[in-house]
């Protein structure tokens, strides 16, 4: 733990689960206040309110003890936490940290990065293009503007030109379906809004068989009339043949008779192609659109091998149809969810704007292009940075990339190799990327190695000491419990999506 504690020095900590992350990060902070670091120069990032208001409860909890401890018991409790050689000779400094805490300007600085982000913008509203008066949309506050947005799409679609796109969304899903949907969009929008949706629509078209190149794409009626076109002139030899044979056969020279009256019809323009595929496709197909196994029965087949053969060619051309109606309806669903995505997202952002409000996502965008702006973002990092000495980020694991690119920008600074700062700047981390299978918040668990490396080379670079620290010791759990949980993720396989490293445990309770 010493190196991971070491207040001259940045940390990475890969903590299993139940191996004190919370522990291990609080007695960082404790270690940094005990070298003399003001509180308010101290910058503690998490991911919950709750995960934020647990760490102060126990640091506090922590230095009020000390606060009232006689000098031996005090010695002692200092060198459990932290070690040995690091109990200061001088013990009311330790006996200080509860109150200095308690009195630090602002507060001590436990919070989550959208309450930082929201605290930064509210001290620099014009440097980052808000109203002063800005608000945070809560959670009710959000759901209640989905809920309006997407109704109003839904009434007014057609004096958007939008009412094919929400006709064919609202066939497909009921209204809280489709009200989840816009919920979705909205969570995601950054996706949505880098999306080319024309190249996007392009690639599907590729990948579905339905066009090459820049072709244009056949619409389903389209579709249907070529595979009338090429069946009709078949169809009336192969009903014959059809109704020689047994139930099963004739049942399905029946289907052909009907057909061919809706071919007919749809040749001479009064049928639609629709209906007549409907009555084609079940001939040949399944319900799930694959070819039937027996399309005649066998007595037929050894009658006459060469209709067998071509009931089977027409029964492969149908599938192919089929596979690109299928396709084209997937393309056609596709193009209204991006339409309706781009009406919404956009409703959307007008909406916040006219109210001076931001989301959760738009505090970290926001605080983003604050801090990576041409003008105001060196002013606003030279202020940031004149009172922030350490930043420690807890379950790091959790922490999205824009919200990477955010800490990146805080941190940068620290290893600039300007500004002359006598003492040194450091980052904490602390995380297991185990636990970050859910993407909460969008975070990408190959980001926690990344960014690691990342740090270690930005403070090797001007020449700072970094350490990686593994936490193996599970104070939770048994040996074969976690004997168990190894040998599972022993293999690569395995752990895919879980670990990138093989998966190590050590039981406190060895006995």
């Amino acid at each position: 733990m010493s190196q991971a504690i070491q207040p001259d020095a940045s940390a990475w900590v890969g903590a299993n689960a139940g191996a004190g992350k919370t522990y291990i990060l609080v007695s960082r902070l404790v270690r940094l206040m005990l070298d003399g670091v003001a509180p308010q120069k101290l910058l503690c990032l998490t991911y919950t309110r709750s995960a934020a208001a647990e760490m102060q409860e126990r640091l506090f909890d922590l230095l009020g003890q000390w606060a009232l401890m006689d000098d031996a018991t005090l010695h002692a409790a200092i060198g459990d936490r932290l070690g040995a050689d690091i109990v200061p000779d001088d013990l009311g400094a330790a006996r200080v940290l509860f109150a200095r805490a308690l009195e630090t300007p602002g507060g001590l600085r436990v919070q989550t990065i959208h309450a930082f982000c929201e605290s930064l913008l509210k001290r620099f509203p014009l440097e980052a293009g808000l109203s002063p008066q800005f608000d945070l949309m809560d959670e009710q506050d959000m759901q209640d503007m989905h809920f309006e947005l997407v109704t109003n799409l839904i009434r007014d679609a057609d004096e958007k030109a939008m009412g094919g796109a929400m006709s064919l969304l609202s066939r497909a899903l009921a209204e809280p379906d489709l009200l989840q949907l816009g919920r979705l969009i909205i969570d995601r929008r950054a996706a949505f809004e880098q999306l080319d949706r024309a190249a996007h629509l392009k690639k599907l078209a590729q990948k579905t068989g339905l066009a090459h190149g820049d072709e244009p794409v056949p619409d389903e009626a389209d579709l249907m009339r070529q595979a009338r076109l090429a069946i009709a002139p078949k169809a009336r030899a192969l009903a014959a043949w059809l109704a020689e044979g047994g139930v099963s056969d004739q049942n399905r020279a029946a289907q052909f008779a009907a057909w061919i009256v809706d071919a007919e019809a749809a040749e001479n323009g009064t049928g639609a192609e629709r209906a007549q595929w409907a009555k084609l496709a079940p001939i040949f197909l399944t319900l799930d659109g694959h070819i039937r196994a027996t399309l005649a029965t066998q007595a037929l087949r050894i009658a006459q091998p060469q209709l067998a053969q071509l009931m089977h060619e027409l029964a492969a051309q149908v599938h192919a149809c089929e596979t690109k109606l299928r396709g084209r309806a997937t393309y056609d669903l596709t193009a209204a969810l991006l339409a309706f995505a781009a009406a919404l997202i956009a409703d959307y952002a007008a909406a916040k704007a006219a109210r001076a409000m931001l989301d959760y996502d738009d505090l970290i965008a926001t605080t983003n292009r604050l801090l990576s702006g041409e003008r105001a973002a060196q002013w606003v990092l030279f202020k940031i940075d004149s009172g922030l000495q350490h930043i420690l980020v807890d379950e790091a694991q959790d922490t999205s990339p824009a919200q990477w690119r955010l800490i990146g920008a805080l941190a940068d600074e620290f290893f600039s190799g300007e500004g002359g700062h006598e003492s040194p700047r450091t980052l904490f981390a602390v995380g297991d990327e185990k636990q970050s299978i859910f993407s909460f918040q969008g975070a990408d668990p190959s980001q926690f190695d990344a960014q690691r490396h990342y740090f270690e080379d930005a403070v090797n670079a001007v020449g700072g000491h970094f350490h990686y620290v593994p936490m193996t010791l599970s104070w939770r759990s048994t040996p074969q419990v976690l004997q168990l949980v190894d040998a599972v993720f022993a293999d690569a396989a395995a752990r895919q999506g879980v670990s990138l490293e093989p998966v190590t445990h050590f039981a406190h309770r060895a006995d």
